[in-house]
């Protein structure tokens, strides 16, 4: 079930909201903003909701929409910020479109960060809202997030739909990764991509 507050209209638009890829039809979460050489603004998000895990995407361009309607288009996905191995990949803000360097439910963002590991998080995703994990392990281009033990087992940490939330560490609300996976199985474990590495491959920087 959708988050209600991750799919309201908001301008400028944030980090933590729901999006569509609207030829895909694909539903994830907006997860942060970043500039190019030019100070271009993009949008970052999960590959296979930006388009389809294995789609070739049309130099033209796909219209990402937020929320949902043919009139809120943000942005426009192209082949030149695409990583599909890494499922990772951005959007050209659309003209006339602002942004702020913030994070639905939490407020501004400060400068990303390297993920470690016992490093408490937070995410806003489209579908599970604001939920809390801790850093298990940090690889060169992954990040494996899971409850903190003094959480119950129960409790909920990301599910389909979130992909592209941004996580970013509690205490300083700094960006650590994006998220792109959880496990379907066993204890709650979520994955993502470190986002020093995503803005160093698509030659971005922060706001």
């Amino acid at each position: 079930m959708r988050n209600p507050n991750a799919w309201q209209r908001f301008r400028p638009i944030r980090s933590g909201l729901g999006i569509l890829c609207g030829t895909a039809g694909q539903e994830g979460t907006l997860g942060y903003t970043a500039l190019d050489a030019q100070n271009q603004p993009w949008i970052l998000s999960a590959a296979h909701v930006l388009g389809g895990a294995n789609a070739t995407l049309p130099a033209v361009g796909l219209s990402v929409l937020q929320p949902v309607g043919p009139a809120d288009v943000i942005a426009l996905a192209t082949a030149q910020l695409r990583d599909a191995a890494l499922d990772i990949a951005g959007a050209a803000l659309a003209p006339g479109v602002d942004f702020v360097n913030e994070m639905l439910g939490l407020g501004p963002l400060a400068a990303p960060i390297g993920a470690k590991v016992g490093m408490r998080v937070v995410k806003f995703g489209a579908i599970t809202g604001m939920t809390e994990g801790e850093v298990l392990a940090v690889g060169a281009d992954d990040l494996t997030i899971g409850l903190p033990v003094s959480f119950p087992a129960g409790c909920q940490l990301a599910e389909g739909g979130d992909s592209g939330a941004l996580w970013v560490e509690v205490k300083t609300h700094a960006p650590v990764g994006l998220h792109y996976a959880a496990s379907g199985f066993g204890p709650a474990k979520a994955f993502a991509r470190p986002l020093g590495l995503i803005l160093a491959r698509f030659g971005l920087h922060a706001p």
